[in-house]
């Protein structure tokens, strides 16, 4: 049975709802929702029939209206749903990507090999992480680094940017990460240096932009494919005691620093009613 929201100060470790922080604020969301993916996807929308272009915004509002629907009734399973563009951002980058590449056909051997590099990279890399993280680093990751907030649909738990900070590697795994993650910084910079002089002139674009779209967009598909936040909210949501318990210490220091202003505020006031009398 999923855990059901419940306001801060009264969570237990049976009722407490689990939420990707990112995703709290309703307006963040949408923006992320309404910018973030489109892109990468114009190519794709510029040359698609109407069916394609109205499934395309269709799978985009129902993220958005499921994201809605778990405001108003809390659910496990519909936050994970209404999350899953933000923790699968990279693949869905990446798939945009290829999409709009095969779709105008400008594809080349170049940007096929590294649309597979890309490919294998991210598997490799999240199959690693996912593969070490533990529930134990997990819920000692989010309690230490996480940033908890608690608020009346749950505890906020923003992951990570970077695993190195609560998994542990054999040197060999350190050794492969970080030479693909330097592999496709040298690519994205490469990019950039090749196409960067071009970027504010039309001429030649149509030549131009499959070059730039991939040398630098599939990169970024790369640093954004965390789908490892996936099994981390997963450790979290199954051990939330010791994120209840720092939650409620980050919430009662912020209600006490909160009382200590108001003080302060009032007794600069009143110092200031002070002079102003003497004067």
């Amino acid at each position: 049975m999923s855990p059901k929201a419940t306001r801060g100060d009264n969570a237990t470790p049976q009722t407490v709802f689990i939420r990707y922080e990112p995703a709290v604020d309703a307006g963040r969301y949408l923006l992320f929702m309404s910018v973030c993916f489109f892109p990468f996807f114009i190519p794709f929308l510029i040359e698609a029939s109407l069916t394609e272009r109205l499934l395309f915004f269709g799978v985009t509002v129902f993220f958005m209206i499921t994201y809605l629907l778990e405001r108003l009734f809390p659910s496990h399973i519909l936050h994970q749903v209404s999350i899953f563009p933000m923790t699968f951002g990279g693949p869905i980058i990446f798939f945009g990507l290829n999409l709009s590449l095969m779709t105008t056909g400008r594809t080349t051997p170049q940007l096929e090999l590294l649309a597979v590099s890309t490919a294998l990279s991210i598997l490799i890399v999240n199959a690693i992480i996912i593969r070490r993280m533990t529930s134990e680093d997990s819920v000692d990751a989010a309690v230490k680094l996480g940033m908890l907030t608690m608020n009346k649909h749950g505890i906020g738990v923003t992951p990570p940017w970077t695993t190195s900070l609560f998994v542990t590697f054999i040197q060999w795994e350190v050794y492969l990460i970080n030479g693909i993650r330097g592999l496709m910084i040298v690519v994205w910079i490469g990019g950039i240096i090749s196409q960067g002089p071009y970027m504010y002139s039309t001429v030649g674009i149509q030549d131009r932009w499959p070059m730039a779209f991939g040398f630098m967009g599939f990169p970024i598909a790369f640093f954004f494919s965390r789908f490892w936040q996936i099994p981390f909210l997963w450790h979290c949501q199954a051990s939330p005691g010791p994120l209840i318990q720092k939650a409620r210490r980050n919430a009662a220091r912020a209600t006490r620093e909160a009382k200590l202003e108001a003080e302060q505020e009032a007794k600069d006031a009143r110092k200031k009613r002070a002079r102003s009398e003497r004067s």
